[in-house]
């Protein structure tokens, strides 16, 4: 994309805002993975992986040992789409030490997910065994699928990887049909 996914902004706030938001209608115990210093975010657990470039999953196994709830809440801050509806039905979802994704017709969502603070050990095992794909992880262990009920929950799977992807993002949502405040 050429600049810091984070600092995009939509209808007015940055991207890692928008998440944040969203992250602090379920817990106060916000935990942010980042391998850069953001000291406005100083009031929050600014946690860097363990291991640099090495995706998604090292960020998790670094930030879940921080995180005091039992479930952790897994955003991706360049999903700024995400409701409040989705992450809801995730929670409502939950079972007994199983994580909670989603599914699509195209293929299972790795974020938004819901996983047990439980499963700490067998994330790091599989990192350990040089497994880097978090997708491929999270469905190695224990877990439940879920659907999109509709396309507006579906809607919240967009991803910024280009430019052109803002502008997506702003056709989904307007400043009087915010998707992260939907209830």
């Amino acid at each position: 994309m050429g600049k810091d996914k984070r600092l995009v902004h939509l209808l007015g706030e940055s991207l890692i805002e928008r998440s944040i938001k969203l992250a602090e209608s379920f817990s106060s115990d916000i935990v942010i993975s980042s391998n850069d210093h953001l000291a406005e975010y100083k009031a929050y657990k600014v946690i860097p992986d363990r291991d640099k470039d090495q995706g998604p999953l090292a960020g998790l196994i670094s930030a879940l040992p921080e995180i005091n709830n039992s479930l952790c809440i897994v955003l991706s801050c360049d999903m700024p789409n995400v409701s409040v509806k989705m992450v809801e039905k995730l929670v409502s979802s939950y079972s007994h030490n199983r994580i909670v994704l989603y599914a699509t017709e195209k293929m299972v969502q790795p974020f938004p997910a819901l996983i047990p603070n439980s499963i700490m050990k067998d994330l790091t095992q599989k990192y350990r065994e040089n497994e880097r794909s978090i997708k491929a992880v999270y469905q190695s262990l224990p877990h439940t699928l879920i659907q999109p009920d509709d396309a507006k929950l579906s809607s919240g799977f967009l991803n910024i990887n280009q430019p052109g992807d803002i502008e997506k993002a702003m056709k989904i949502v307007d400043d009087k049909d915010d998707p992260q405040h939907e209830s």
